[in-house]
Order: structure tokens, then C-alpha cells, then sequence
């Protein structure tokens, strides 16, 4: 804080302290200069400079108090008044961080009235200012990086037996939240890692939205690493219409997806660096063995081309889907190329797992599997071999409840080729449709055991809904969570919650909501499983 008092005779202003907050006031003066203090302060210290003394003030009480100081123009009293400014929080005055609501922002876990003693939503919070002189506040949000203010508002304070009180406000991410009627004036929209501002009498106090990533507990920033495709179908992006317009689409979704995980203190990155790569449909780059049913095999002979290579294996009569995945491999490497098998969970009704062989040339570039001529993949009439053949035309094949944890030939083929190495990382893909026409999305979350896990696909419908059924976001709480199911599925309907299956709503009563409950179980799902990291 910066005081001048120019002389004996000016009329200074009374100087505004914060109880248990040390301030600095600068008085002008010359030559040697003599402070006192009365009231309830302390005098922490004093710097002479070229212009006066710095001194180092703090309150210990609600009160008022003079500063005396005496140089060579002779006595000047200055008067300081300490106030208490505070946010509390279910009664308790905020001392770590703000998090936003997990609330609907216009239930009835906001109280309307501005003398409300309390309120359910247990975010919700309110000034609380003693000593203060005007009864009207400042509250802003300021971004973090510029600390340019980006929403502000006047606040009032009442009177109360607990002091002079703002009525309670709530911080709400999402933008469409921050429009709810009846109550606009109580909600401050924000994002994590954004600072609340709250000033009056010229004094101003801090608080972060969500602790820094280096801290520990439930409010510490967390944040998952998305890579996005979207799958280019005879030339055409499978949203957007140019490759520009769909990248920007996808990042809107990511944005959508920070503000609805914001109450779990947890996001995705800022939205416009998220990667997002617009690619072809891949070949066939993938083989799978004994697809769908896991059978051993009969005996038989391999043919197939890579690259237009010819690759022969025989398979002894008995062996399992993945000892048939690793000959072909075999025979791939010694051809030069790199040859990766992964295991597939034993569908409902197979016999045992099926496997898939990966192959991509020693640049690791895709490398294209054919038949070889009008020969059978196989001689063996018992252990299946297909290729993996992405065909958009009719939508793609996705998995049903007998399969869902294998996934279907087609997707595995595809997403396999899109994904990194990196089992951190959550690939989202997006495709033009789905075989089966009513579905939207779908998930493969990492304690199923699949080779294909942390990935979600998304059709063109599922995207464009994202402002009523948050398909994007949906699916990647199927992923965090580490939970196949829906909480309508195995309790009662939750049109509100954004795991719920059936739900689509534009309000803000729309199926975007997580609970408590399900923020506990995706922090500690997500760290476990390496999705979720501290943020930077």
C-alpha cells in the first residue's frame, strides 16, 4: 500500500490495513524521522529512502489507530483503521482454494436471500468484511498468466449479526451454467487456475480456483493428456468439411470438457494446444487371430503379403491364438518389418482370447496386409485369420455386451493405427458414424484388460450434440473413472449426472454433472492408471 502525506497541514486520508496481513506505508519526509503507533498495530520495521521511510505495519485487531511521525517539519498524525476481509465456506473462513460448483447453478443449493445463514451447496461461499467503512465490494476473476480482470461485479454487504455479509455466490465453469436464470448475479464464471479477487476500501485479498499441481489433496490441479483424430472418409473430414474447421471443433469439445471436470479440479489442457490430427482411414495394417472366438488352432498354413512381400507361416495343430500371433510376427521381423502382437479378453461364449498382429516397416510407418492372390489367409477350417479392414461406407462395426471388452475387429484395427505408445495418454477418435446408427460414442477403459484401453470414438452426431449430451466428455468419464456402467443403469435415473446414458438437455439441467463421489473416484482411478498428472 502507498501512503504520502505531504505536510502537518494536509488532510490525509484515513489509511485501510488488513487484520494479520503486514503492509507497508510510505511517508514522505526529511531527514531523521520518528514513528509511534496506537491502537492495535505493530511496527515490524522501517526503511529510510530517498524520498522518506517505509514502514512495515500489521494489524492484530479490528480497530482504529494513529501513526505518528515527527522530522524536521514537525508532527503529523496519520489515522489507520484495520479491517478483516475473508470468503467462508460452510461457516469457515476459505483458507486454501475456491472450487467450482458441482451443483446445478440455480438449485436450491444456492439460498437466494442475502441474510441466508448457510448454504447446502458445499462450494458456495460469501464475503465477510468487520471494520470496513463502505458496504459495497468488488469480486473479479482475474486470468492467470495477465491478471487481466475478465468478469467483474459490484457486491453488496448487509449487515448481520456475524458482520457485514455478501449474499453467497457460486464459481461455475461451463459457459451456458453461467447464464442460469434467477440467479446470474450470484455465479462467477472461472477456470481453474484463475484467481478471485474480492476488494473494498481500497484493500484487495486473493484466492486461487484449485490449489497448484505440486500440491497434494482433493483441490490440487490434475490434468490428462487427450490426442484426437479425426478420420478422413473418402476425403472428407468426418466433421468439420475441411481439415481446419474440424480441428477447431474437436478443441471446442476439449474446452466444453475442462469447464464440466473443472468441479474435480481436474482438465484437459488448454483446448487450442491439444493435438488434433485430421487423417485417411489406415489400411489394413493389422491381423486378427481367431477373432471373436479364441479357438486353437487345427494346423495350417499362413499365407499373406506385407507390403506386398510375401510372409508363409505353418502353425502346428494346438496352438493358441497368441502363439499363432507370435509365428506371424516372427516371420514379419525376419522379413524387416516391426511386428507387435497384443492379446484381446476372451469374449463372452469364446473359448479363449484372440490376438492381433501389428505391423508397421522398420521407419514405423503403416505397411498395407493383403492376401496373397486368391490364396486364403489361412488353410486351418478352425482358427480364423482376418484383416483388419477399416470400411466406412456402413458405419463403424463397434462392440456389443458380448464383446465389449475386446471391441470389435474394425475398431481395434483402427485405433491401434492412430494410437501412440504411450499408455498415458487418452486417444479420442472421431468417425463419421456407427453401424448402429443410435449410438454416439464409445469407450474402452483401462482395467478391462484389452489391448485397447484410455481410448474413446465419437461419431459426427455425438460431436455436434456436445451442447446436450456432452458425448465427448461423457466418454471421457468412462475412461477416468475406470467404470463401464451407467448410474441410471444401476440406480435411478440421474437425467442430470454426466455418466447418465439417456440424457440430453440444453439448460443448464442438462447431463453434465459429476458428484462428489465420482470426483474421489476418478483422481485416484486416473493417477493410478498414469492418466492423470499434476498440472503444470
Amino acid at each position: 500500500m502507498l501512503c504520502a502525506v505531504a505536510d502537518s497541514r494536509a488532510q490525509a486520508p484515513t489509511i485501510a490495513l488488513l487484520v494479520d496481513q503486514p503492509q507497508t506505508l510510505h511517508v514522505d519526509g526529511r531527514g531523521e524521522m520518528e514513528v509511534r503507533l496506537e491502537g492495535p498495530f505493530t511496527l515490524l520495521g522501517q526503511t529510510r529512502n530517498a524520498t522518506g521511510l517505509d514502514v512495515r505495519v500489521q494489524a492484530s485487531a479490528i480497530g482504529g489507530g494513529v501513526l505518528h511521525v515527527r522530522d524536521t517539519d514537525g508532527a503529523r498524525p496519520l489515522a489507520l483503521r484495520a479491517l478483516a476481509l475473508r470468503l467462508e465456506r460452510e461457516g469457515r473462513p476459505v483458507e486454501d482454494a475456491l472450487s467450482v460448483s458441482r451443483g446445478v447453478p440455480n438449485d436450491a443449493g444456492l439460498p437466494r436471500s442475502p441474510r441466508a445463514e448457510r448454504a447446502e451447496d458445499p462450494e458456495a461461499f460469501r464475503i465477510v468484511v468487520d471494520g470496513a467503512a463502505s458496504n459495497l465490494a468488488r469480486m473479479r476473476r482475474l486470468e492467470p498468466v495477465t491478471g487481466v480482470p475478465t468478469d467483474e461485479r459490484n457486491v453488496v454487504l448487509h449487515d448481520t449479526p456475524h458482520g457485514r455479509v455478501s449474499a453467497f455466490f457460486r464459481l461455475v465453469a461451463d459457459a451456458r451454467d453461467a447464464q442460469a436464470p434467477d440467479v446470474g448475479s450470484q455465479l462467477l464464471r472461472v477456470a481453474l487456475g484463475d484467481v478471485v479477487e474480492v476488494e473494498i476500501d481500497g484493500l484487495t485479498r486473493q484466492w486461487p480456483v484449485g490449489l497448484p499441481g505440486d500440491a497434494t489433496g482433493p483441490r490440487a490441479r490434475r490434468r490428462a493428456r487427450v490426442r484426437a483424430h479425426v478420420v478422413r472418409w473418402r476425403g472428407i473430414p468426418a466433421v468439420g468439411g475441411s481439415d481446419e474447421a474440424a480441428r477447431q471443433l474437436v478443441r471446442d469439445e476439449i474446452a466444453i470438457a475442462n469447464a464440466l471436470y473443472a468441479p474435480c479440479h481436474v482438465d484437459f489442457g488448454v483446448a487450442r494446444d491439444v493435438d488434433v490430427f485430421v487423417v485417411d482411414a489406415p489400411p489394413p495394417t493389422l491381423l486378427g487371430v481367431a477373432d471373436g472366438d479364441g479357438l486353437p488352432a487345427s494346423g495350417g498354413t499362413v499365407r499373406l503379403r506385407a507390403n506386398g512381400r510375401r510372409i508363409s507361416v505353418s502353425i502346428p495343430t494346438g496352438s493358441s491364438a497368441v502363439d499363432t500371433a507370435e509365428r506371424i510376427a516372427g516371420a514379419l521381423r525376419r522379413a524387416g518389418f516391426r511386428a507387435r502382437v497384443t492379446t484381446n479378453p476372451r469374449t463372452r461364449g469364446g473359448a479363449g482370447p484372440s490376438a492381433d498382429v501389428h505391423v508397421r516397416d522398420a521407419s514405423g510407418e503403416l505397411v498395407e496386409l493383403s492376401a496373397d492372390g486368391d490364396a486364403p489367409l489361412t488353410t486351418d477350417a478352425r482358427q480364423r485369420l482376418h484383416l483388419g479392414v477399416v470400411n466406412l461406407d456402413d458405419g463403424l462395426d463397434g462392440f456389443e455386451d458380448h464383446d465389449a471388452r475386446a471391441g470389435r475387429l474394425e475398431e481395434r484395427a483402427l485405433i491401434h493405427a492412430l494410437a501412440d505408445d504411450d499408455p498415458t495418454t487418452i486417444e479420442l477418435v472421431i468417425v463419421p458414424d456407427f453401424a448402429r446408427r443410435e449410438r454416439r460414442g464409445e469407450a474402452f477403459i483401462p482395467s478391462d484388460g484389452s489391448a485397447v484401453a484410455s481410448a474413446l470414438v465419437v461419431d459426427r452426431e455425438g460431436l455436434l450434440e456436445s451442447r446436450s449430451a456432452y458425448t465427448v466428455a461423457h466418454e471421457l468419464g468412462h475412461v477416468l473413472l475406470d467404470l463401464p456402467f451407467h448410474p441410471d443403469e444401476l440406480s435411478e435415473a440421474s437425467p442430470t449426472r454426466l455418466l447418465s446414458s439417456r440424457g440430453s438437455d440444453a439448460t443448464v439441467r442438462g447431463p453434465k454433472r459429476l458428484t462428489a463421489d465420482e470426483c474421489t473416484r476418478l483422481r485416484t482411478r486416473g493417477e493410478r492408471h498414469g492418466l492423470l498428472r499434476p498440472a503444470p
